[in-house]
């Protein structure tokens, strides 16, 4: 990839995500602390969970960072979060560059501000939940209206669950 582009890719999708969080007032937005366009000695990469994940992070990375990383394939899967542990202390969403929808990257910000409860917190099993809610699954991305909206249950939840990435 031209680390540009890439550069260029991340802006906007980081700008698209924060205007949802903002339109649904969430009281939350992200930016860039540190920029890498490209992993050290890794070409392009395929992650299909958090372990293989794990290789493209750098060792000694800082707990309270929350990586982005966007990957050449992820087999079916458009996004991915996977929460700190022990072996890894910071949050890490991974963004499949080739399957991916406008709305991933927000809805993985979703996942790692606790909205993981129930079903891994989508909503497309809940009753009270359209396709227009971030948090349903991938395939309402085709739908001209998309993922674009929390409820202030949600926006509540992301800000004060223990498993939340702000706590």
């Amino acid at each position: 990839d031209n680390p540009a582009e890439a550069l260029t890719f991340a802006k906007l999708d980081l700008e698209a995500a924060n205007a949802i969080l903002a339109e649904s007032r969430v009281g939350v937005a992200f930016d860039f602390t540190d920029i890498a366009t490209s992993l050290p000695n890794h070409e392009e990469q395929a992650v299909a969970d958090c372990l293989t994940g794990d290789a493209l992070i750098p060792v000694g990375d800082q707990p309270a960072l929350l990586h982005v990383i966007y990957v050449s394939a992820m087999g079916g899967a458009t996004g991915l979060t996977c929460a700190a542990t022990d072996e890894r202390p910071h949050a890490t969403i991974y963004i499949s560059k080739r399957s991916y929808y406008a709305a991933t990257l927000v809805h993985e910000f979703g996942h790692v501000l606790g909205l993981v409860m129930p079903r891994l917190g989508h909503t497309e099993a809940l009753s009270g939940f359209d396709g227009s809610n971030v948090m349903a699954g991938e395939n309402w991305d085709t739908d001209p209206l998309g993922r674009q909206r929390l409820t202030v249950g949600q926006a509540f939840r992301m800000n004060v669950d223990a498993g939340s990435w702000l706590n």
